[in-house]
């Protein structure tokens, strides 16, 4: 009884860590962890919005999401010529508005759980919707992977060969937001970037090449996963948090086998 209850949110855990694996390398590689950040903030400001229309608030996670990550994409040369103050002044004010709006919503909304996440609360419906973001995902990287991996090592040279990379940046973006909408309900709106960024940063210290890591990242995911829900039962402590910690062990650990001769 016990393992039907908790199945649903292991299934979609497993397949969250592996699709937040991969599109982590390209995170890395592009150096796109504030825009990461800025789209996961975006989150809660969807939320808000969606319960105020009174929808599901996947949908305005997507929606809202969507708008951001297209406007992101198309001002990505900009913003990277101006630092980084402009998505965090974007991330800390989606935060707060959406903090602001939940209670006019007057539904009933944990915003703990937004903010931290609540994997064990995934149910049926909420796996199949996982399951299909993670095709498209999983589907997309393979397709595109190559054109992506030449758009992270140098864009310029990229635009040079061919490659379309406006559109490129936008589908990647897609791709970005799709992700987060669905790992919001596992670790919450203020860790999902720590899980794009330690599986992929664990994987970086043994591959070879940027394909090598495309494939270890999503086993580091799945293994941070699996550890995080195991010590959350075993130990009584919130699935989320104890997912990213995880991770970070399993990075330091990588970081102290590779110190070692």
């Amino acid at each position: 009884m016990i393992i039907e209850l908790l199945l649903p949110g292991i299934l979609a855990g497993l397949l969250i860590a592996v699709c937040a694996g991969s599109l982590g390398c390209f995170v890395i590689w592009r150096r796109m962890a504030f825009f990461s950040d800025a789209l996961a903030h975006s989150a809660i400001l969807g939320t808000a919005l969606a319960l105020l229309a009174g929808i599901e608030p996947i949908y305005g996670l997507i929606g809202y999401g969507l708008l951001v990550g297209l406007l992101l994409a198309r001002f990505d040369r900009k913003l990277h010529y101006s630092g980084d103050t402009l998505l965090a002044m974007l991330a800390q004010t989606s935060l707060a508005l959406g903090v602001l709006l939940l209670p006019l919503s007057g539904a009933s909304f944990s915003l703990e759980a937004l903010l931290f996440g609540d994997i064990l609360a995934i149910g049926w419906p909420g796996v199949w919707l996982t399951a299909g973001v993670a095709t498209v995902i999983l589907l997309a990287l393979f397709i595109l992977h190559q054109p992506l991996i030449d758009l992270a090592v140098d864009e310029d040279l990229a635009a040079a060969e061919g490659v379309p990379v406006t559109r490129l940046k936008m589908v990647l973006f897609c791709l970005l937001v799709g992700l987060i909408a669905v790992a919001v309900q596992m670790v919450g709106v203020l860790l999902v970037g720590a899980l794009l960024l330690m599986p992929a940063a664990t994987a970086r210290r043994f591959a070879a090449t940027p394909v090598m890591m495309l494939l270890l990242a999503p086993c580091v995911g799945v293994l941070a996963v699996s550890a995080g829900l195991s010590a959350a039962w075993y130990l009584d402590t919130a699935a989320g948090p104890s997912i990213v910690v995880s991770a970070a062990a399993l990075w330091l650990l990588a970081m102290v086998r590779r110190a070692v001769p």
